[in-house]
């Protein structure tokens, strides 16, 4: 069993390596060095991008207009833009004329779109020499930027490329159901062999997270807030019942610290789902950050003392864990730090997007 989940989880962290790593040959990346401004404070601030609307101390619900020079040479007929991420509104404009808006910022006879879009330029704004893009973002439910990519090419190469990441997110999710499902139903065959329960129970909130973090929800459902409660209360369920699950597999009797990790992540999803005000949810994936870095200190501790005790299996599952615990720090470092670049190695049910 911890051999199938050790290969199953280093198959997923390949997969996604190899996934970041694909190679777009005839498109450019935009990201980097920006400048960013509100329509009440017109001054110029230089900005990176991903961005977060927090670094010039713009409220969440406050309109903030990045702009950046592109200098390019003869255009390709079918070229566009591939913008990820925009948090929550946006509208998207190539030296002055509007191309796309979603949200509060849409207008008329623009194209409209969700999470990721693939934006075509006219063929009269294609002329050699600089051009000037902006793209205007306003955030809601407490989070405001655009934390993904912003890149040129040729609209088959974007679309491509866009494809290709919901593909290996909807793999994850299918690899993660149908692990949830065997780890049930061999529950039920088996009672007495607890860690199927709790491994099936983290696959499933593991899932649930994978799918609603993403822009495959928009494949099931429409409504934001519901995105967003359903994402965080599914990423509160994760802690406990990995923990669980380790205890479980080296036969160690659940502790005090088990129960409150259960019972505090059980409290902020029904808070997720529940609480009227979405303004609040990243606060609660804060407090769902500092659980699940206990959660990872407490398993490591179990499965070196299982280690000590000669506890079968517990050198493979150690090596998972250790494994899992380096590419947490790895990503939140990233995450911080603005290098969205950087973020090759942890799987997307345990990844913490930046706000």
């Amino acid at each position: 069993m911890v051999a199938v989940v050790t290969l199953a989880v280093l198959a997923v962290l390949l997969a996604m390596v190899l996934g970041n790593l694909s190679a777009a040959p005839h498109t450019i990346d935009l990201a980097g060095d920006w400048s960013a401004h509100t329509e009440r404070a017109t001054t110029p601030q230089p900005v990176k991008v991903p961005f977060h609307a927090s670094s010039i101390g713009v409220g969440v619900e406050e309109p903030v207009i990045l702009e950046r020079t592109v200098d390019l040479g003869p255009m390709a007929p079918d070229q566009g833009l591939l913008i990820e991420g925009a948090q929550y509104h946006m509208r998207v404009a190539w030296d002055g004329v509007i191309l796309a808006s979603m949200g509060a910022l849409a207008g008329p006879h623009t194209i409209s779109m969700r999470d990721r879009l693939v934006i075509p330029i006219p063929a009269e704004l294609r002329a050699p020499g600089p051009h000037r893009l902006s793209i205007t973002v306003q955030g809601e439910h407490g989070r405001a930027g655009l934390w993904g990519e912003v890149r040129l090419g040729p609209i088959s190469d974007l679309e491509r490329r866009a494809a290709s990441r919901t593909a290996e997110r909807l793999a994850l999710c299918a690899m993660l159901i149908t692990a949830s499902i065997l780890g049930l139903v061999i529950s039920a065959v088996r009672p007495a062999q607890r860690e199927f329960l709790w491994f099936g129970m983290f696959c499933a909130a593991a899932a649930a997270s994978v799918f609603s973090g993403d822009d495959s929800w928009w494949l099931a459902n429409d409504r934001l807030d519901l995105k967003l409660r359903v994402h965080t209360a599914a990423y509160a369920l994760i802690p406990g019942s990995g923990l669980l699950f380790v205890q479980a597999l080296v036969a160690r009797r659940a502790g005090p610290i088990i129960g409150m990790v259960l019972g505090l992540g059980g409290l902020l999803g029904v808070l997720a789902l529940g609480l009227p005000d979405t303004a609040a949810l990243p606060h609660l994936d804060l407090a769902i950050d500092g659980t699940a870095a206990v959660t990872l200190v407490v398993a490591l501790l179990q499965l070196r003392r299982a280690l000590k005790d000669g506890v079968d299996a517990a050198s493979s599952l150690f090596l998972a864990v250790s494994f899992l615990v380096v590419a947490a720090v790895t990503e939140r470092a990233a995450v911080e730090l603005g290098a969205f670049g950087l973020r090759l190695l942890l799987p997307a049910f345990l990844r913490k997007r930046s706000e």
